[in-house]
């Protein structure tokens, strides 16, 4: 049996301390005792929910290249945690190279139907198992975020010690909160020409040039005058003062929040009827809206309104693989044609 080694960790901290070397060792052991021959080793250090992976991607193309007669992995949840769709894609590649699923002491034959309902079991509870995860992982950083402690990538004016979970003013990058407040109240700067100014003077943190969105953030960011504030996907918003040293005062954000009201009235959105609904993507489960893009006619003599399904995080937008789409034109016209019929005949009511 030739057989191809798969292991997978979800983050760089698992593969630092311990997981990757754990599972290579006794996957390597395992695959010896049965006098299999190592064709390879795949790594990964990514969500089992995404299918575009580079070992996983490296591992298929020998499965399609006839150099592979079982996977080997320590759980099958390390191989895929992913949605329908995909684990229905990625066991047909591996079925129809006759490639089998193993783990230490089990091989599962995906042309046996038995096995593959076993395997499609094991998929579903490695989901569900992800998802009741995630749900005790944010239970913790909503009760962390009420008791007034920051947790993930905090603003680059500051520094946070993970020991001692202390929050210190960055003296490097504090000016940029008052210099950002000038240019925006008392020279009458908007956020684009803002950012050319920043531009001449230094890079982001990242050393990247310096956007309209990322002033705009600025702007908006209540950790500069000391309060903790979060939005979680549930809806709650928990707001905590006297949390970080203040880069401005609370008179200065209310002066700033008055200002981008003044300066950003937008028209109400045109209503839509998937408006109302809330729709959640099945691969990042966050939330998607609908907005209104427009496009022109050949000659761009024309301009149409064109409504899409987007994720409502721009940054959760970047990182998600899924490219949401629906046809509305053929629920509306449906949706059109029912409530017509109730209103001209009541007996079709049910």
């Amino acid at each position: 049996m030739r057989v191809a080694i798969y292991i997978r960790v979800s983050t760089k901290l698992q593969e630092d301390r311990y997981s990757l070397k754990a599972q290579t060792v006794e996957l390597t052991r395992y695959a010896q005792s049965q006098n299999w021959t190592i064709v390879d080793t795949f790594r990964d250090v990514d969500s089992g929910t995404k299918l575009n992976k580079d070992g996983l991607e490296s591992m298929l193309d020998h499965v399609e290249d006839g150099k592979i007669d079982v996977v080997l992995c320590i759980e099958q949840d390390r191989l895929s945690r992913l949605d329908t769709i995909k684990w229905e894609y990625l066991k047909g590649v591996l079925r129809d190279n006759h490639v089998k699923i193993a783990e230490p002491g089990n091989i599962v034959d995906l042309t046996n139907e038995d096995d593959e309902f076993i395997s499609d079991l094991k998929n579903l509870l490695a989901q569900r198992s992800r998802r009741d995860l995630l749900r005790k992982m944010m239970r913790g950083k909503r009760q962390k975020t009420r008791e007034g402690k920051v947790w993930g990538k905090q603003p680059e004016e500051y520094h946070y010690n993970k020991d001692t979970e202390e929050i210190t003013v960055n003296e490097e990058r504090s000016w940029l909160i008052p210099f950002i407040d000038d240019l925006y109240i008392e020279k009458r700067l908007g956020v684009t020409a803002i950012a050319k100014e920043l531009n001449k003077i230094c890079k982001t943190a990242e050393g990247k040039q310096w956007t309209s969105q990322q002033v705009l953030g600025k702007l908006k960011n209540p950790a500069y005058h000391g309060v903790l504030q979060k939005t979680f996907s549930n809806g709650e918003t928990i707001t905590v003062p006297n949390v970080y040293p203040p880069l401005r005062t609370e008179l200065m954000h209310a002066r700033i929040r008055n200002e981008l009201t003044k300066r950003y009235r937008r028209q109400p959105a045109e209503p839509h009827f998937l408006r109302d609904v809330k729709i959640i993507c099945s691969s990042c489960q966050k939330e998607i809206s609908v907005k209104k893009h427009c496009v022109y006619n050949q000659d761009k003599s024309q301009r149409y309104g064109l409504f899409l399904l987007t994720h409502t995080n721009a940054i959760t937008h970047n990182k998600c693989e899924a490219k949401p789409s629906i046809n509305d034109k053929r629920i509306k016209h449906r949706i059109t044609q029912a409530v017509k019929d109730i209103l001209t005949d009541t007996n079709k009511i049910s």
